[in-house]
């Protein structure tokens, strides 16, 4: 479960910096897929929460960091 956080994080970064310089179509296609990422992240946090890995407490601020991942990337693709 960690790889694929761990690819969905690095995926949410890249995602964001290849859509700029992109026409905006395709931009807001990568920033989309940031906002994705964003949430199989948080996905998998609550999974790691539900088994016991990990307390909630522990997860309060990556999960509104996520919310802003969100947030930015709908604001940068121009909806």
């Amino acid at each position: 479960m960690f790889d694929q956080m761990h690819r969905a994080m690095n995926s949410a970064v890249l995602n964001i910096a290849e859509a700029d310089g992109n026409d905006a179509g395709t931009a807001r296609a990568r920033f989309a897929s940031a906002c994705g990422s964003a949430k199989e992240v948080r996905a998998g946090l609550q999974l790691a929460v539900a088994y016991g890995y990990v307390p909630s407490s522990k997860v309060t601020k990556v999960d509104i960091a996520l919310d802003e991942v969100c947030a930015m990337s709908w604001r940068l693709s121009g909806r």
